[in-house]
């Protein structure tokens, strides 16, 4: 176990009483860090291992007279390393069947408030559609959603690149005070 009370690059000798007393203060949070980490990462062994790591960090900092407030700092650090831990669990999930071959990300299905969220953006965004004028919701169409260029539609028109660009400017603000 790491041992927080000497710095790695020192001797119990060179170590002032300041940072003995610090060193001391951040040990006695190591039962609270280890607690908040396995409610992040429901696992104790993980914890442990982020725990230490954390410690790690917060020693290999050179000046830490900037630090203002070293248990938030600490609880900072471990709330990082148990982010970074969890993305990369997300990342790379082993499926059992394959033996261990990475498989695809789980993806995470959206809630019910979520979808009817969607729903009703949907629902705006087409009544906003709708209450454009004609040729500038064509326009739009055209431009936004079958992804032709703006000389094509200029050409399909008989109008200047210039005025396609005036009517998804006008589009665009469109939306903008609709949605």
């Amino acid at each position: 176990m790491f041992d927080v009370t000497q710095h790695p690059d020192k001797t119990s000798g060179e170590s002032s009483e300041d940072e003995a007393t610090t060193l001391n203060q951040v040990e006695e949070l190591r039962p609270a860090l280890q607690k908040f980490l396995e409610l992040k990462v429901s696992s104790r062994a993980t914890a442990m291992d982020l725990t230490q790591d954390t410690f790690e960090k917060y020693l290999s900092i050179e000046d830490k007279s900037e630090i203002a407030n070293t248990r938030s700092y600490l609880f900072a650090i471990a709330a990082n390393l148990a982010k970074n831990t969890l993305r990369r669990e997300r990342i790379y999930v082993v499926d059992a069947e394959n033996k261990g071959r990475q498989s695809e990300p789980e993806t995470e299905d959206p809630s019910p408030e979520e979808w009817l969220m969607y729903s009703e953006m949907q629902d705006k965004f087409r009544t906003a559609l709708q209450s454009l004028p004609g040729k500038c919701r064509e326009i739009f169409y055209l431009r936004r959603i079958k992804n032709l260029s703006s000389r094509e539609i200029a050409d399909k028109y008989g109008i200047s690149q210039r005025m396609v660009q005036k009517h998804l400017i006008k589009a665009i603000k469109h939306f903008h005070k609709h949605l």
